[in-house]
C-alpha cells in the first residue's frame, strides 16, 4: 500500500527562516495545496542535499512527510532557479516582493492554481528584460482580483453609473472608480487620470505579456503605484515589508533613466 503520510509537489520557496542549529522553516506556495509551512531538517548544514534546493524564490520539487503540525521535507529538486533574476539587484527586489504579496493573499491550504501561475509568470518576466514596475502593477490587480477584492472601474462606486472616459477619483475604502459628478465624504481620495484608468482596465482583462507591451511615463507608473499601494494596504491592513526598497529602487532607477535621456538629448 502506497504510504499516505508521504506526498510530492511542486513549489516556489516564498520565506525561510532558521530553526535550532540546522534546520530551516519554509512558506511554500503549491498549485494543488495552496499555501503550506514545513521544516527541512539539517538543511542549513554545509553538507546538506536540501540545500540550494530550498532558496527563496526558486522552483522545486519536493517531498514531504506529514507532521502533526508541521510537514517535513524529505527531499528537494530544483526545477528553475531564476538565477539570472537573483543576480540583478532592482529584480530580485521587485521578486521578493512578488513573493510577500503572494504569501499575504494566499491563506494557509487554500489551494489556487492561478495564483501559483500568476507567481510564476511574475518571475519569469523578470528574468527577461521587461519593466518590473509594470509587472508589479499587473501583478498587485490580478491578486486582489483573485481574492475577491478586485476594485470596480467600469461604473461609479457611488451612483453606479458608467463610468466615461475623463478625470475622476478612486477610492480605496470604497473600493474602485468615483465618477466627477459625484461629491462623497469619504476621508482619502486619489485622483484618477484617464490613462491610468485604461491600464487598469487592460491588466484586468488581458494576459501579463499583452500587458507588459504598454509604454507607460514615469508620471503613470506613480500614479498606479499610489492606486494599487493604497488599496492594498487598505485590503491587507498594513504595508507590505518590502515595498519601500522597493519604491526606492524605482525611484532610483527612475533618475537614472532621467539623466540618461538628458545626456543624449544635450
Amino acid at each position: 500500500m502506497p504510504n499516505l503520510r508521504t506526498y510530492t509537489t511542486e513549489a516556489v520557496i516564498l520565506r525561510t527562516s532558521p530553526i535550532g542549529e540546522a534546520d530551516r522553516l519554509l512558506t511554500l506556495l503549491t498549485p494543488k495545496l495552496g499555501k503550506i509551512r514545513a521544516t527541512a531538517r539539517g538543511a542549513r548544514k554545509i553538507t546538506s542535499k536540501l540545500g540550494g534546493h530550498l532558496d527563496i524564490l526558486t522552483r522545486s520539487t519536493l517531498t514531504l512527510n506529514k507532521g502533526l503540525t508541521l510537514d517535513t521535507i524529505t527531499s528537494a529538486e530544483m526545477v528553475e532557479t531564476f538565477i539570472t533574476l537573483k543576480n540583478n539587484l532592482t529584480a530580485v527586489s521587485h521578486a521578493i516582493y512578488m513573493a510577500e504579496l503572494a504569501d499575504a493573499f494566499n491563506p494557509l491550504d487554500s489551494p489556487s492554481e492561478t495564483s501559483y501561475s500568476l507567481l510564476l509568470s511574475g518571475l519569469r518576466a523578470l528574468e527577461g528584460e521587461s519593466d518590473p514596475e509594470m509587472v508589479l502593477r499587473f501583478l498587485e490587480l490580478r491578486s486582489l482580483q483573485i481574492s475577491g477584492f478586485s476594485p470596480e472601474l467600469m461604473h461609479c462606486v457611488e451612483c453606479s453609473e458608467r463610468i466615461l472616459p475623463a478625470h475622476h477619483f478612486f477610492s480605496p475604502s470604497s473600493g474602485g472608480v468615483l465618477c466627477s459628478s459625484c461629491k462623497p465624504t469619504l476621508p482619502y481620495l486619489i485622483p484618477l487620470s484617464v490613462d491610468a484608468l485604461k491600464v487598469l482596465r487592460y491588466f484586468s482583462t488581458n494576459s501579463l505579456a499583452a500587458s507588459l507591451k504598454i509604454q507607460a511615463k514615469p508620471s503613470l507608473k506613480k500614479e498606479l503605484a499610489t492606486l494599487l499601494g493604497s488599496t492594498l494596504r487598505y485590503v491587507l491592513e498594513r504595508e507590505l515589508r518590502s515595498s519601500t526598497f522597493v519604491r526606492l529602487m524605482d525611484h532610483k532607477n527612475t533618475q537614472a533613466n532621467e539623466l540618461a535621456v538628458a545626456r543624449t538629448s544635450s
